[in-house]
């Protein structure tokens, strides 16, 4: 059950509120830097709204293609950002009907809704635990909050996702077949499930990640994938070639290359981290590590597993941080 019962928690509403009105503020500056006489200085929800109108006008496929995507920005803002865009088509295709709204009330809309279903998963999680895990991980909360992108949205569907296969419910296979909007961050969730003997779930992921998929198919037209390959192979080389800003990524691939490791060797290492990351998580689970500290164990893998994260990410790391935070009081001297 989704009931948002930490509204009863005077703490939790006081966040909630807190939380609001910063989002409040941000979708006034979002409406006022297109509104200004000025070009703005283009951030992730900025292209976020280019592509849903982009969606809205049946040129959804025109998202994938940086050079149309950037005469887009330009075209709009008159401004650009290197922001090529690789997100799945049912990404695409939830985000297109905000594009109906002006621009903060878009970013207000998905903000805040996305924080709910992140608060409330925090807190059906941990407990007493969410204000001190938010606030060691409020650096990434303001990051993510400033630019708007999804990283309250990821870190909801994988908190729920945790709750779900610590209560052992029927509902975690829908919850990681949502992840298809964002499937490299759903690895180490997957493995949990797995490692649980859900296998229930793995249907039900599978089921719910082919609807969504076949969903987005009926809406833009088949060509689309197509079109996704053309953008995630722009995103891979753009990486590859170092321009992203890979000091605010987190993985040991960015860091690695932006530290002067070539990408290939920087690549290679970062494959081998992944494979100890996983046999450790495979350890922990024959070990049959404590339920909390396995799930933590779980959400922090499930960081580790891609190349391309950002600090925008991290939000999904107050999960793990508060269901390890009983352990550190407990051991505190």
């Amino acid at each position: 059950s989704m009931q948002i019962k930490f509204l009863s928690e005077p703490s939790q509403r006081v966040i909630l509120l807190l939380a609001l009105l910063f989002f409040t503020l941000q979708a006034w500056l979002f409406q006022r830097s297109l509104n200004g006489a000025h070009s703005p200085v283009l951030t992730d929800f900025h292209d976020y709204y280019i592509v849903m109108g982009l969606a809205l006008d049946g040129r959804a496929g025109d998202a994938f293609s940086w050079p149309m995507l950037k005469a887009e920005q330009i075209a709009q803002t008159g401004s650009w950002a290197f922001m090529s865009w690789a997100y799945p088509p049912p990404f695409t295709m939830l985000l297109a009907p905000l594009g109906l709204l002006p621009i903060g009330l878009a970013y207000f809309v998905f903000t805040a809704s996305s924080w709910l279903l992140f608060q409330s998963a925090l807190w059906r999680l941990v407990g007493k635990a969410t204000a001190p895990a938010l606030f060691i991980t409020l650096p990434a909360l303001l990051i993510n909050a400033k630019c708007g992108q999804n990283g309250f949205l990821i870190a909801g569907i994988i908190g729920w996702s945790l709750v779900a296969i610590r209560e052992r419910s029927s509902t975690t296979g829908w919850w990681l077949g949502a992840m298809i909007i964002k499937p490299h961050l759903a690895a180490g969730i997957g493995l949990l499930a797995l490692f649980e003997r859900q296998w229930g779930a793995v249907w039900r992921a599978a089921l719910a990640a082919s609807l969504l998929c076949i969903t987005a198919t009926l809406a833009f037209g088949l060509p689309i994938w197509t079109a996704f390959q053309t953008g995630t192979a722009t995103t891979s080389a753009a990486l590859w070639e170092g321009l992203f800003p890979l000091e605010r990524m987190t993985s040991v691939f960015a860091a690695l290359n932006r530290f002067g490791l070539q990408p290939g060797f920087a690549l290679t290492i970062h494959v081998i981290s992944v494979v100890a990351f996983v046999s450790a998580f495979i350890v922990a689970a024959k070990a049959r590590l404590d339920r909390d500290l396995f799930l933590a164990m779980g959400a922090c893998v499930t960081l580790l597993i891609g190349p391309y994260n950002y600090d925008y990410d991290m939000v999904t790391l107050t999960l793990p941080i508060g269901l390890m935070l009983p352990y550190f009081v407990a051991r505190a001297k």
